[in-house]
């Protein structure tokens, strides 16, 4: 099962969770937007700088490096070579995986 099988709502925005941040704390819509940016910036100096970020209850980011590859070009079946490249892996809190794996169908949440 993927999460192309689950049942979706829609998507939570970035607009749609700097209100709820707002309504949650109490500080305004604007406020709420600017500490969204915040943190957003200091997770990404983080990766950038090669450091892994954890936030405790919710999951773990880590830089990752893809070594340089060779590849097939789907249309033509040419090797192509495919250079080395940082990505961003995520690693979800036990926390956050249980209440994920909850929602599944005979969960508690069925």
């Amino acid at each position: 099962m993927t999460a192309r099988d689950l049942p979706t709502t829609e998507t939570l925005t970035r607009r749609d969770l700097a209100s709820r941040i707002s309504a949650a704390t109490g500080v305004s819509d604007k406020e709420a937007n600017e500490l969204l940016n915040a943190i957003g910036l200091e997770i990404t100096k983080a990766l950038v700088g090669k450091r892994v970020v954890a936030i405790r209850g919710f999951g773990v980011f880590t830089p990752a490096l893809h070594a340089e590859r060779m590849g097939r070009n789907p249309r033509t079946g040419d090797l192509v070579e495919i250079p080395k490249r940082w990505t961003t892996g995520f690693r979800p809190s036990t926390a956050l995986r249980e209440r994920m794996q909850a929602i599944l169908p005979g969960g508690e949440n069925e």
